[in-house]
């Protein structure tokens, strides 16, 4: 005899997902789309800021390896720094320890004039000594006069600070395309004499010259072909409104090199200072509010150059008491100060730079100077 067993059905055996599992399941998913969403920014962001760090660099690299080859800027007597370098009101010193200042060509401070930055179309122009003469010394004739026959100013003007530069080419219609991707950086340099320690070098015109190389992205909101959108539309690589403030859209003014004072931060606690946290002096930047100043200096990666040519870093930026502390990467300090004073002038940019670089030229080979006439 046949025995016919029945196997209870077991209901949750072929059941599917419950709606709160389901539920659950769009609500992790959806968290984790939420973390993701919130890293990828950042992520972006490290990204291009990573890529300007080394485009940066070797743009400014290339910029150095510029003003050290080319004559428009090294040749004795006309060439564009050795202007500067020739003329006494130039960064002169301001006392026996040798302190000169930087020039930056937009006025204030110290500046003698031989520079001028035209912030309507970010052309830096370098003028000879008045009347375009200057004394010097043969072995054979001493006291020879050689007179510069042209006393216009050399003009560096933003197109040829561009990088990399422009470069276009005709198609079979005619018109002009782009050979390359255009300009994504512009660079801008501030000078002052390097004594070392001596306020008075002979012979005169054999000082070095230190310069402090900013360079800068071009603004993310210049619309176009790169190779033609500067040329005479009114559009600056750099654009600051009439607060100061960067546009980020090439409309404005041009956004000079700045100055500026840090201070190191005293806590109120009573705990010690340390050096390289550091704040904004107030009303030390010129025609601009400290609110402004601050909001786009206090960022990471910012960079300033000190008196005598040290670089510092943005690492961090915090809150604390109304005040933004900035850390850098190294302590303030000024050489010039015997007891380390707790102000230190600085040079700056509304935009960070993507690099900053600063040099040294020596005087060009060639016979000593006298005075300018």
């Amino acid at each position: 005899m046949t025995h016919i067993s029945f196997v209870p059905f077991n209901s949750r055996a072929r059941a599917g997902f419950t709606l709160i599992e389901v539920l659950i399941g769009i609500i992790v998913l959806g968290l984790g789309l939420l973390g993701l969403a919130s890293v990828f920014p950042a992520v972006v962001v490290q990204q291009k800021q990573a890529a300007d760090a080394v485009q940066g660099d070797s743009t400014a690299k290339s910029v150095e390896a510029l003003l050290r080859a080319s004559p428009s800027f090294n040749r004795p007597f006309d060439g564009a720094i050795d202007r500067l370098r020739i003329n006494t009101a130039f960064s002169a010193a301001a006392n026996q320890a040798g302190l000169t200042g930087w020039e930056i060509g937009t006025g204030g401070g110290n500046e003698s004039g031989a520079m001028d930055m035209d912030q309507s179309n970010g052309t830096l122009s370098v003028a000879m000594p008045q009347g375009g003469r200057v004394t010097i010394d043969l072995e054979d004739a001493v006291g020879a006069v050689q007179s510069i026959q042209s006393a216009e100013a050399v003009e560096l003007t933003q197109a040829a600070r561009l990088f990399p530069q422009a470069k276009l080419r005709a198609n079979d219609a005619g018109s002009v395309r782009s050979k390359n991707d255009g300009p994504q950086f512009v660079w801008d340099m501030a000078l002052r004499r390097d004594k070392g320690t001596s306020a008075i070098l002979d012979p005169l015109g054999s000082d070095a010259m230190q310069i402090a190389i900013f360079v800068r992205r071009i603004d993310p909101g210049i619309r176009g072909d790169f190779n033609a959108v500067f040329a005479g539309n009114g559009v600056v690589a750099v654009a600051q409104g009439t607060d100061g403030a960067p546009t980020l859209n090439g409309r404005g003014d041009y956004s000079p090199i700045l100055r500026g004072q840090l201070s190191v931060y005293q806590p109120t606690n009573g705990d010690p200072a340390l050096r390289n946290i550091v704040t904004l002096e107030p009303n030390s930047v010129e025609r601009i509010a400290d609110e402004v100043v601050i909001e786009w200096l206090g960022r990471v990666g910012q960079k300033f150059v000190g008196p005598q040519g040290q670089l510092w870093t943005v690492l961090s930026v915090r809150e604390e008491n109304d005040e933004t502390l900035m850390t850098l990467d190294q302590p303030l300090e000024d050489r010039t100060q015997a007891q380390g004073g707790d102000t230190v002038d600085i040079l700056f940019t509304m935009h960070t730079p993507a690099n900053v670089r600063v040099i040294t030229l020596a005087a060009p080979t060639r016979p000593a100077f006298g005075p300018v006439n």
